[in-house]
């Protein structure tokens, strides 16, 4: 009786045991559910949409994976996105690559094979090209800016509160800036062209 009273408790205690960890539905879930300092610092710095990013980022800080996803919004929006994250640097590196490739199109094309423009095809594919790295390493490359961020401000003795409302601050989005830095970038480019036009167009 004793053997078999034994053997009922084991069983209410393996299925029923109050003490038991839940059942955590995702990597990132259970980054958040444990209070995880890493987590809450993200959390702050990204602001909007920042379960999304975590769910895509806490596999591979974990060392679960070796890709951070998919983003569709790097991929159909990339310089617009760029910016609207705050990521100037990786903005204005993406817009001086396009400026230089287009330039070396027309100089190929127009001003060594004296072809009237530039193939259109060859403009998509590179557009298209260029918008698959973006939205294949979109997210990866958010998480490097995310965690430079944070190590500066960490570096600043700001702890607690005060480092998270910090994060904030310098974190989030921009509207203004996605829209600002367009601008700028397509007057650089028509700058650049008119510049160019008379050398290349014999005009």
């Amino acid at each position: 009786m004793r053997g078999r009273h034994m053997s009922q408790n084991d069983h209410v205690g393996e299925s029923e045991n109050p003490y038991a960890l839940p059942m955590i539905p995702s990597l990132e879930s259970a980054v958040a559910a444990s209070g995880d300092l890493e987590s809450r610092q993200l959390s702050a710095l990204v602001g909007s949409k920042a379960h999304y990013y975590l769910n895509k980022w806490t596999p591979l800080l974990r060392g679960r994976s070796r890709s951070a996803g998919f983003n569709w919004a790097a991929f159909f929006l990339s310089g617009f996105w760029l910016p609207y994250r705050k990521m100037y640097k990786a903005t204005v590196l993406l817009y001086l690559i396009i400026i230089v490739e287009s330039i070396v199109e027309e100089v190929v094309f127009v001003g060594i094979l004296g072809k009237p423009e530039t193939p259109a095809a060859l403009t998509r594919v590179v557009g298209l090209v260029a918008s698959m790295i973006c939205g294949t390493y979109g997210n990866r490359w958010y998480l490097s800016h995310a965690c430079a961020v944070v190590s500066e401000l960490s570096d600043t003795g700001l702890r607690d509160d005060a480092l998270l409302q910090k994060l904030s601050n310098r974190g989030g989005t921009s509207l203004a800036a996605s829209l600002g830095m367009f601008v700028l970038f397509l007057a650089v480019g028509i700058t650049t062209f008119m510049i160019l036009e008379p050398l290349l167009y014999g005009t």
